[in-house]
C-alpha cells in the first residue's frame, strides 16, 4: 500500500527523559517509522514535582512531526518500551505553537512591563454594595 503525503497528519510528542541522550532513541524511532520532524525544541533540565520511576529530575522537550495515522499505535508501544523515557504524550493535530524558546518569550514579556509601574488592583466589592444591588434588581 502506497501512502500519499496527503494521508499524513500532524502530531506533537512531548516527553520527559532520564538523560539528554534519550532523544536519540526517539529520533531513531521516528525515522524508522517514516515520520517527518518539522520542529524540535531545545531540551532543558527540570525538577519534577514528584518522583517518576524514582527520578526527581528529568529533561523536557517536544517535537512536531507528521506521519501516517496507522504508525502512531506502534510509536506509542515502542516509546513505552524505551527505558530512557519517563513520560510522553502524543497529541494529534496540535494547535499552532509559538516555537520561540521559552527564555526569549519570558525575557520579552518582562522587558515590555514598565519599570516601577504597578498593576491596577481589581475593584473590591463589599457585602453592603452587593446587598444594595440585589435590592435594586429585586424591586
Amino acid at each position: 500500500m502506497t501512502h500519499d503525503i496527503l494521508d499524513t497528519k500532524e502530531y506533537e510528542l512531548g516527553f520527559l527523559l532520564k538523560d539528554e541522550q534519550g532523544i536519540t532513541a526517539i529520533l531513531a524511532l521516528l525515522n524508522k517509522l517514516s515520520c517527518n520532524i518539522s520542529f524540535q525544541s531545545d531540551i532543558r533540565r527540570m525538577t519534577l514535582a514528584y518522583p517518576i520511576k524514582k527520578e526527581t529530575g528529568a529533561f523536557f522537550g517536544f517535537l512536531l512531526f507528521s506521519g501516517m495515522p496507522d504508525v502512531i499505535h506502534e510509536l506509542n508501544h515502542e516509546l513505552q518500551l524505551e527505558g530512557g523515557i519517563l513520560r510522553f504524550i502524543i497529541i494529534a493535530n496540535p494547535p499552532a505553537r509559538d516555537t520561540r524558546p521559552l527564555t526569549d518569550y519570558t525575557t520579552r514579556r518582562v522587558s515590555e512591563k514598565k519599570q516601577g509601574e504597578e498593576q491596577p488592583a481589581a475593584d473590591t466589592v463589599t457585602n453592603e454594595d452587593l446587598e444594595k444591588k440585589l435590592e435594586e434588581i429585586l424591586m
